[in-house]
């Protein structure tokens, strides 16, 4: 699958890849045909003109084995109706419902113009592939499902705070509402919360925004500008995101958006709708830390409308500060080292190209940890004293963490995607560096 999608979706033909059925995303729909009437809209036939459905007949489990051993004359997607399957107007409910649960997503999309542009959405209509998929999420995948809404929300807030049109404001909601769908077609094994991936499976969940890309283009007729966000949804203005690094002007207006809605509202649907201690200052630290990954006005409305909750200080934590701060700070040194010598040494451009890259990178996170005291264990006995500052610390080293294993991604994917085999072997030492598992309590 990741050889065959492109940079602009899926390589060649993208029905003649929605032919051959994806495993994981006819899993669900014989799981939902359980629960609901799951009917052909169309008859079903095989590429060979054999006739699996006719119209009107209901899917279910004895399909299973038929459609895996087949390739199909068109996408199943195109080809199937669900009874009762959720619409726009049943999706907007969802974003309300969830606004009165959590008061972030309140404070985020609130304003009444926000409102009114996300009330206006339950109108639109759906296309069957889209409401199939969006079903399917809600049933059996509700955490990843409100993390959308989440994003939906978030971005009417932000399509407000930036002036945005009507169109461009339905735009940004819609691209929000269907910026993971690649993710059905994905290994569900990947996508687990629980899990920590390292770089070779983390490639997998990495090629989602190109599978919806495909996805969207194949089974709906969205603008280009919906298309192009949910494309550029997990790139950063730095360069540092996927899947095609893209930088500063690269990335659309909405696809800038996009990526700070995903981000925050990945941050605040952890956990149980729960408005945890310190979750504000969280949301802070990722958007902040590392300058020029999110436009500055966007960033300046969340943490301007976050800062009215009252909710920055981190939770109190005790216990020992070096324990805590000694791994990351030595995973650090480990990384550092290895790409200076890779800067200096006979390497190829692009293995010298990620691993200046990454020196930038540690540099940065070096400031933020030299500010906050983290190299000067000379005052190690008053910190442990202080649970709300030891709080502050561990809140930001946890954000580190992640930031490393970020970087070991980006390093391993950009290398493959456009690498030889001798520097994929070169940069191995350095993202295996960045990898490495640190837990921060």
């Amino acid at each position: 699958m990741l050889n065959t999608i492109s940079r602009f979706g899926v390589a060649g033909d993208a029905a003649d890849y929605f032919r051959l059925l994806n495993p994981y995303f006819l899993e669900s729909v014989i799981r939902l045909s359980a629960v609901k009437r799951v009917i052909a809209s169309c008859d079903i036939f095989d590429e060979y003109g054999t006739m699996l459905l006719i119209k009107g007949e209901q899917v279910s489990q004895a399909h299973r084995a038929t459609f895996l051993q087949r390739r199909l004359r068109d996408p199943l997607e195109n080809c199937l109706l669900v009874e009762g399957g959720e619409t726009l107007d049943s999706i907007v409910g969802d974003c309300l419902d969830l606004m009165r649960q959590n008061p972030v997503l309140d404070a985020l999309g609130g304003a009444s113009e926000s409102m009114v542009a996300l009330r206006g959405m339950g109108h639109m209509p759906l296309h069957g592939a889209l409401q199939l998929l969006l079903t399917l999420s809600r049933l059996y995948n509700r955490s990843h499902y409100d993390k959308r809404l989440g994003a939906m929300i978030i971005c009417a807030g932000l399509a407000h705070s930036a002036g945005l049109d009507d169109d461009d404001t339905d735009m940004l909601i819609l691209s929000a509402l269907v910026h993971d769908i690649g993710e059905m077609y994905i290994d569900p094994e990947y996508l687990n919360d629980e899990r920590e991936l390292w770089p070779d499976e983390w490639e997998h969940v990495a090629s989602h925004p190109r599978i919806a890309c495909a996805f969207l283009g194949e089974f709906t007729r969205f603008p280009t500008a919906v298309v192009d966000s949910v494309l550029q949804h997990h790139e950063r203005g730095d360069g540092s995101g996927y899947p095609f690094q893209l930088a500063g002007s690269e990335m659309s207006p909405l696809g800038k958006l996009a990526g700070v809605a995903d981000t925050v509202s990945a941050l605040v649907m952890r956990g149980d709708f729960g408005f945890e201690p310190g979750l504000c200052k969280r949301i802070e630290v990722a958007l902040t830390l590392v300058s020029g990954e999110f436009p500055p006005p966007a960033v300046s409305f969340i943490t301007t409308a976050l800062a009215r909750l009252n909710n920055d200080i981190a939770p109190a934590v005790s216990g020992r500060f070096a324990e805590r701060v000694l791994p990351i700070l030595q995973q650090i040194r480990s990384a550092r080292r290895i790409a200076e010598a890779q800067t200096s040494s006979e390497v190829s451009e692009l293995v010298a190209s990620v691993s200046r890259f990454a020196l930038e990178t540690i540099h940065v996170i070096d400031r933020s940890l030299h500010e906050i005291g983290a190299y000067d264990l000379s005052h190690v006995d008053v910190l442990e004293k202080k649970p709300d500052v030891m709080g502050e610390v561990c809140l930001l080293l946890g954000e580190v963490a992640w930031r490393l294993r970020h970087l070991a991604r980006s390093i391993y994917l950009r290398v493959h995607q456009h690498g030889s085999a001798s520097d994929q072997a070169q940069v191995a030492r350095l993202v295996a560096a960045l990898s490495e598992p640190v837990f921060v309590r």
